[in-house]
């Protein structure tokens, strides 16, 4: 089985092959809900619109203050099966899963400070 470690596709370039891995940066503003005792960036990280099998996921969440607290979420939209993984490390969210079938999603939860 051949495995990609790291290729970055463009516009003007098809990536080829059944392995790749993509590496997808977001800087997101405006996102989060408010609680009185925290706040939280409430993402589906992965969407559920794939047509590959997502063989290994992992979602790092960094602020300016440190995650504090985490949970997330595999399955179909709205689904509340726990993910395998979900930490803080370091003051980051560390989230992952792994063999997502088509359909399924990753969704995480960040809570920070309010």
């Amino acid at each position: 089985m051949k495995r990609a470690t790291a290729m970055y596709g463009s516009e003007d370039e098809t990536v080829r092959g059944y392995d790749a891995t993509y590496v997808i940066t977001y800087d997101v503003r405006g996102a989060l809900r408010h609680f009185d005792d925290h706040s939280e960036l409430y993402w589906d990280a992965t969407g559920s619109s794939w047509e590959a099998v997502l063989n290994e996921v992992t979602v790092n969440v960094t602020v300016p203050e440190g995650v504090t607290q985490v949970e997330c979420f595999t399955g179909t939209a709205g689904s509340t099966q726990d993910c395998p993984q979900k930490t803080v490390s370091g003051g980051k969210g560390v989230f992952g899963a792994s063999d997502l079938p088509r359909g399924e999603q990753l969704t995480i939860v960040a809570g920070i400070k309010p």
